[in-house]
C-alpha cells in the first residue's frame, strides 16, 4: 500500500505539486480567516455562563 502511494505521488509533476500546495495554502488561509472571525464574534458576544 505504501508502495502504491509512493508510486502515485511520484507520477505527479513538480508543477502539479506546486499547484496543489498553493491550493492547500489558500484553503488554510480561508480557514484561519474564518477562525479569526468566529473568535472575534465570540469576544463580542455576551457571556451567558454567568
Amino acid at each position: 500500500m505504501a508502495e502504491n502511494r509512493k508510486r502515485r505521488l511520484g507520477n505527479i509533476t513538480d508543477e502539479e505539486k506546486k499547484k496543489i500546495a498553493r491550493e492547500m495554502i489558500e484553503g488554510y488561509r480561508k480557514m484561519a480567516d474564518l477562525n479569526l472571525e468566529l473568535a472575534e464574534e465570540g469576544m463580542d458576544s455576551r457571556d451567558e455562563t454567568a
